[in-house]
């Protein structure tokens, strides 16, 4: 979903650009910088979504997976957030 998310506005970016050269005005040049500017935040965007941090618990063969940003992690730092996941698989198995 990230790279959809970055290549949709990213190729609507890139079509407005040759309209901006080959008629140049202001309008037709700020059309495509704030396409640009929406596909660069997306891009940047679906980024942090592709690339955010892990935490992975191992015990008894099975791999718990937290996401470190995901919810921004509630506010709690990464220690903290690693013992809660830690108790939660040690109350479960």
């Amino acid at each position: 979903m990230g790279y959809l998310l970055a290549a949709a506005p990213a190729a609507g970016a890139l079509s407005t650009w040759p309209d901006a050269l080959t008629h140049p005005s202001t309008q037709s040049a700020r059309s495509a910088a704030i396409a640009t500017a929406v596909a660069l935040a997306l891009g940047l965007f679906a980024w942090w979504v592709l690339l955010r941090v892990r935490l992975e618990l191992r015990t008894d063969g099975f791999v718990f997976t937290a996401y470190a940003l995901s919810d921004l992690a509630g506010g709690t730092r990464q220690d903290d957030r690693f013992a809660e996941l830690r108790r939660l698989a040690e109350t479960r198995f």
